[in-house]
């Protein structure tokens, strides 16, 4: 009876053991799947990111343009030159 025992908490054991390492490898699996989609989805906000700031750099340089025509057509007075377009 007590080799019977024994060798059912063996059993028992080893069962607990192949479930533990089976839920650390799945566990695992799941991290390095979430890793990688993490790190692709950081990749594409970098580049939206930099789309935006060269659109936004593009804006400004235009923005300085119309700025500067504007101050010259004005005779180089900026308050003159806004008042004069409002």
């Amino acid at each position: 009876m007590g080799l019977v025992t024994f060798l059912g908490a063996g059993l028992t054991w080893y069962d607990a053991v192949v479930r533990k390492r089976y839920a650390a490898e799945r566990a695992v699996g799941h991290l390095t799947t979430n890793y990688t989609v993490l790190s692709g989805n950081v990749a594409t906000l970098d580049r939206m990111l930099d789309d935006r700031l060269d659109e936004i750099q593009r804006e400004h340089s235009e923005i300085k343009i119309l700025l500067q025509v504007l101050i010259t057509q004005s005779g180089g007075s900026l308050p003159h030159a806004i008042k004069r377009e409002i």
